[in-house]
């Protein structure tokens, strides 16, 4: 795909719906007044599809419940028909749902849909307001009944007379209940002989007012199959299907909201029973599969619903979506690209920025969720924004002024690094504290926290060229060699690969008789991309406004991070030097061995396989059991982690792309605007040491489980 070109071209399309658009780059953006796209947004002549990226698999799904309506409706025999849809968290399930309602609404003119958004929707009011709100304009389109007066006359008729049996039910019900709520009142009088009068009129009305939900959902039925009869289906959304199971353990059973509404329930999945042309799709994560795959022989049995739940889902279609943009991410880029420009006064976006964000969302973003995708894309824009004068100034210069750009570096780098929640002291420090071997001196320290709270300071040295030559690694080397039990990091920016510039390094070392040891203390931190470091230069007009200043700072820190890829080489170093906790090689024991010659399967497996990523939640997640700041219920405020995270510098950024990860792993049960939820489990694990191999194989079970449901 031409980045740029396409760019333009969705420019043009929307350019006359700019209102639309900020509202559609809200929800993207996590502001709106929901986060789902939904057809009263979308601008005439739009449909939801113009406006997000669809997978294959979205496709397969809109294909096949196109199909499977079109079947329902073209066949008598068939009555039915089911999708499963399983998307991993953050995965859009719900504007998949959004998506279907708005295409079956504008292509299929006899499809009434209702969209239950969670347990507390599925009632019987609801059901027939849906029915209610649609009923009418599908008769206006039928052509059927646009010939035929008459028909048009006796339907409409007979249908107006089975809607006014629900209203009435409906009111019946209402009216009961503001009864009741006056009876109470009543009763607190204390005149006997009106007790009796009052109990009398309390058992008239409960023998006279229909107010069971069951009875009043048999109406709907009714009306329901006389309008099937004249060729309208009906299409049923499930979303959040995962709340009607409990959400701990790994146990397929049913939570306790949902056995609240389970006769109804029952009554609901068996609307295909009455010759109802009916399309249900559940969406739900990908946990739902995997109970269900693993699970159903103890589940059928469990009650009538689980029975009958169990035998649609063996009998469904199923798509299994992996909820990110994977190699769609080119043009999530360019559809948020697009709309960012039209809602910021046509802020120019040029096609090197778009090429160059692309190669690192490709990178780092396209398997984590599209809401985490679309999130860090925005933030991006923002801050091109806020740096692309300044950007543009050192893109030109930085390559002939070296020094002036090193200078400005090495004095911001504190605060910049701050902001990442990175502590660096940047202090001269004598290679030699006795000078009589040399008068060099290094750049500063990384400053983090060892399990008794003390101080470990890691020495670090800053250089920034357009060329690497190895004399440049000489204080370094010199450093190594001096302290023969310290590592140290050199921070490097430039263009250079890094192996290039480790060549140069081992070659001057070798040239001037360095002990190749020390090479195993050296660790690097490469910024390759000048787009990372180039807009500093900007820094010298804000920083004599104290706002300015925060404010240029905050956008540079995430756009150094973003291009320069700083916090996960750091996080790599800190666990290459042992500063984390982490996967540690312990030795077998025998009955370990023995289980494994046995061919027996171990329960908990620790394994050396996992991400830079799974070692950051790893790392956090023992920080977090080892100060003890898990609560009893496991929920705990993200200001809180945040906060924790700063004042032990762990240099944990994007912390939501983790908790994401850790939702994935079920090492977290749910995440809030606010708040994150713990598993049980991981609260109330006996030591450290179990803590840490429980985590890693949650992960290691989540790295199989992708491979086999090609979640990437």
């Amino acid at each position: 795909m031409n980045l740029y070109q396409e760019y333009n071209k969705l420019v043009n399309n929307y350019s006359f719906f700019e209102d639309q658009i900020e509202k559609i780059l809200r929800i993207f953006e996590g502001t709106g007044d929901n986060q789902i796209i939904k057809s009263e947004i979308v601008p005439q002549n739009f449909s939801i599809k113009d406006f997000i990226v669809l997978s294959d698999e979205i496709e397969r799904g809109l294909n096949l419940v196109h199909k499977g309506l079109r079947d329902i409706q073209e066949e008598n025999a068939i009555n039915s028909g089911y999708l499963f849809y399983f998307s991993q968290y953050g995965g859009s399930k719900t504007q998949f749902l959004n998506l279907i309602s708005n295409e079956i609404s504008s292509k299929l003119s006899n499809c009434i849909t209702v969209l239950f958004e969670d347990l507390h929707h599925i009632n019987p009011i609801l059901i027939f307001e849906n029915i209610f709100s649609q009923i009418f304009k599908i008769i206006a389109r039928n052509p059927k009944f646009q010939e035929d007066t008459d028909s048009y006359r006796k339907f409409s008729q007979e249908l107006r007379h089975k809607i006014a049996e629900v209203q009435i039910s409906i009111r019946q019900s209402s009216n009961l209940k503001e009864a009741e709520i006056i009876l109470e009142n009543l009763r607190k009088i204390k005149n006997p002989n009106l007790k009796k009068e009052i109990n009398k009129l309390d058992n008239l009305l409960h023998s006279t007012i229909l107010v069971d939900p069951l009875l009043i959902f048999g109406k709907i039925i009714d009306l329901m199959q006389f309008c099937s009869q004249e060729g309208i289906s009906f299409l049923f959304l499930f979303d959040e299907v995962d709340l009607w199971l409990e959400e701990r353990g790994e146990a397929l059973r049913f939570s306790r909201d949902f056995n609240r509404i389970s006769k109804l329930m029952k009554y609901v999945l068996e609307v295909p029973d009455n010759k109802i042309k009916t399309f249900i799709i559940f969406a739900c994560t990908d946990r739902v599969n995997r109970l269900f795959l693993t699970m159903q022989p103890k589940f059928e049995n469990i009650s009538p619903i689980a029975s009958r739940l169990n035998r649609i889902y063996n009998s469904s279609e199923k798509v299994v979506e992996p909820g990110n943009y994977g190699s769609k991410i080119d043009e999530a880029l360019v559809n948020i690209a697009a709309f960012y420009h039209l809602t910021n006064n046509r802020l120019k976006i040029d096609n090197n920025f778009l090429e160059q964000t692309f190669v690192i969302l490709e990178s780092k973003y396209s398997s984590l969720s599209r809401r985490m995708a679309n999130s860090k894309i925005i933030q991006i824009l923002n801050d091109y924004k806020n740096l692309k004068i300044p950007l543009e100034i050192g893109i030109k210069e930085w390559k002939n002024n070296t020094t002036f750009y090193g200078n400005l570096i090495q004095k911001n780098l504190p605060s910049i690094l701050d902001r990442l929640t990175i502590k660096f002291v940047r202090e001269d420090i004598a290679v030699d504290p006795s000078y009589q071997l040399t008068k060099d001196k290094i750049d500063g320290y990384f400053v983090n926290y060892s399990l008794q709270d003390e101080q470990v300071r890691t020495h670090v040295e800053i250089k920034l060229t357009s060329k690497f030559k190895g004399k440049k690694g000489y204080q370094a080397l010199q450093f190594l060699q001096l302290h023969p039990e310290d590592p140290l990091v050199l921070i490097i920016f430039c263009p250079s690969p890094l192996e290039a510039i480790k060549k140069e390094i081992y070659e001057y070392g070798e040239n001037n008789g360095y002990d190749k040891k020390i090479y195993e203390r050296l660790h690097f931190i490469h910024i390759i991309n000048p787009m990372a470091f180039a807009p500093i230069n900007g820094i010298t007009k804000v920083s004599s406004k104290a706002e300015s200043l925060l404010d240029f700072l905050q956008s540079l820190a995430n756009w150094f991070d973003f291009f320069g890829n700083f916090s996960s080489q750091y996080q790599e170093i800190k666990q290459n030097i042992g500063i984390d906790f982490g996967p540690r090689k312990t030795k077998e024991s025998k009955e370990e061995i023995k289980e494994k010659d046995e061919g027996e399967e171990i329960s908990i497996k620790p394994k050396l396989e996992l991400t830079i990523e799974q070692k950051t939640c790893l790392n956090l997640i023992s920080q977090l059991y080892h100060k003890r700041r898990f609560t009893d219920s496991g929920r705990i405020y993200k200001s809180s982690i945040r906060k924790f995270i700063e004042e032990n510098s762990l240099g944990i950024t994007d912390i939501e792309k983790y908790y994401e990860l850790m939702k994935r792993s079920n090492i977290i049960e749910s995440i809030t605007d606010k708040t994150i939820a713990f598993s049980e489990r991981i609260i109330k694990m006996d030591s450290l040491d179990d803590l840490m191999e429980y985590t890693i194989s949650l992960f290691n079970r989540t790295n199989e489980n992708s491979v086999l449901f090609n979640f990437n």
